[in-house]
């Protein structure tokens, strides 16, 4: 498996990407967030203000041992065309797999975005986000579905949008509950 990371890839992240991947590309595991990925793309069809959709997943969805880091999990389906602003997240670490489709993450390291192409399958390579780094999908030509991985709970989880070019914060919330 390839390893993807805005840092140095450690043993234990390298191992806990792996983990996440078997888990997330089993087959019942997979169907389930496969679904969920259509009902989310049915909630962008049904209201074109939205630039995404997201839906937090059981951890019980998966049958195999998640790192003991993991303490939520979530789907999110990305509209194609849309430019999305730079988040980050200033207390969990995010890991994250394509779902549906090709798509590129990118993540703001050494004063410039680095693109980082996600594709679907068992054994494809993660991407691991530590805290504070930003990160946006780039511009897609197809809605994108990727599964994620978090080390705070769903109620925990703080999203701060903002410009690391000009290292400027202008939004920071709890991502639970918000509106897209």
């Amino acid at each position: 498996m390839n390893y993807i990371s805005t840092q140095p890839p450690s043993i234990d992240e390298a191992t806990a990407l792996r983990r996440l991947n078997a888990c997330a590309y089993a087959p019942p595991a997979h169907r389930y967030l496969e679904s969920v990925a259509y009902l989310l793309k049915h909630s962008l069809a049904e209201n074109c203000e939205l630039t995404s959709a997201h839906a937090v997943i059981p951890l019980e969805t998966y049958a195999g041992p998640l790192p003991t880091d993991v303490k939520s999990s979530w789907v999110f389906l990305l509209r194609k065309n849309t430019a999305f602003e730079a988040e980050r997240h200033p207390n969990s670490i995010q890991r994250m797999f394509a779902l549906s489709g090709p798509g590129i993450m990118e993540t703001w390291h050494d004063n410039r975005w680095q693109p980082h192409r996600l594709i679907t399958g068992a054994g494809e390579a993660g991407l691991s986000i530590p805290a504070f780094a930003w990160h946006r999908p780039a511009t897609l030509a197809c809605d994108w579905a990727v599964v994620s991985f978090h080390t705070v709970t769903a109620e925990d989880l703080v999203e701060q949008l903002g410009d690391p070019v000009r290292g400027v914060v202008h939004t920071a919330r709890a991502y639970e509950g918000r509106d897209d």
